[in-house]
């Protein structure tokens, strides 16, 4: 008996801990949907790039003043790298909707809700273009053909990286499983561009590129 009720609070708390991250997803969503209301397109994942194309600043710097954040955006300097003397003295100040139910913040910042980069992807680096301020964008969400609801934008992995940095879930970097967050029994949950959340098990690279694919029009399905 004692076993069966140590099983069920456990469930009870990873169902807690999934509603929460869950949300967190669902906020980040809608971040960006109003970030392309405002400028008719989605942040590139390198949100911010020097004039040599240097990479800067990442997208959770650029919808800060959409998740409520807007004093916070406003102590960066835009055209300094994440890790320069200014912006490395707000690393230990990230926004607890960046954080994963149950980790402490830290000064390192690190953060494990990467968007999805790569080939084909919604914030496909290869497509972006830059404003004259830095500002990089990336696709209007009616240009995800695929569609919002078939179409993978976040995912939560198992290495964190500094919310600051522009380093996300680069699909072309190897296999998919290895590197997703597996804490849940359920699977990895993944947030879908409609602001929907899914989960899916570290299943056959195929069935995670499908999700991930903005433009390929993959049949895709969760478990």
């Amino acid at each position: 008996v004692g076993g069966l009720l140590t099983f069920a609070v456990m469930r009870v708390r990873e169902s807690s801990v999934r509603m929460h991250e869950a949300n967190n997803f669902k906020q980040l969503t809608l971040a960006m949907h109003n970030f392309n209301d405002n400028y008719h397109s989605l942040p590139a994942g390198v949100a911010y790039r020097g004039q040599d194309g240097k990479p800067l600043l990442s997208w959770r710097v650029a919808i800060l003043p959409y998740i409520e954040h807007g004093a916070l955006y406003n102590q960066f300097k835009l055209d300094e790298p994440w890790d320069g003397p200014n912006n490395i003295k707000l690393l230990g100040r990230m926004p607890k909707v960046y954080m994963r139910p149950g980790d402490a913040p830290g000064p390192d910042g690190l953060t494990h809700y990467l968007a999805v980069t790569g080939k084909g992807t919604i914030f496909d680096e290869g497509r972006f273009r830059r404003l004259e301020n830095g500002q990089c964008m990336r696709r209007n969400i009616i240009e995800i053909t695929d569609g919002t609801s078939n179409t993978l934008m976040f995912v939560t992995a198992a290495k964190g990286v500094p919310w600051t940095k522009p380093e996300d879930f680069d699909v072309d970097a190897g296999p998919i499983g290895p590197r997703l967050d597996t804490r849940f029994s359920g699977g990895t949950q993944m947030g879908i561009a409609d602001g929907s959340i899914r989960s899916m098990g570290p299943r056959d690279d195929a069935k995670w590129r499908a999700w991930m694919s903005a433009d390929g029009n993959e049949i895709v399905d969760g478990d």
